[in-house]
């Protein structure tokens, strides 16, 4: 339980972090005011420590699976001209 617990709290951890332009903080100064965001490098759950960490903690090897498949996506209803 406190194995899923910390997944998912590292999978929202690399969710976040993907919505901050750049991947995330990786330097950041107080005196003169400055911050330097990372370059984002890898694939999908690879892209950030926190989906690193939680590909490592998956003992059912689910999450380094899914992250090999190529999304899908499908409709359901009225096709829309």
């Amino acid at each position: 339980a406190d194995q899923l617990r910390d997944i998912e709290l590292y999978l929202s951890a690399h969710l976040a972090t993907l919505t901050i332009d750049g991947g995330g903080v990786s330097l950041e100064r107080i005196g003169s005011s400055s911050i330097q965001y990372a370059q984002l490098q890898g694939d999908k759950l690879y892209l950030t420590r926190f989906g690193q960490l939680a590909i490592m903690l998956d003992t059912t090897g689910k999450l380094v699976a899914s992250s090999k498949e190529k999304a899908r996506f499908r409709s359901f209803g009225a096709t829309v001209s």
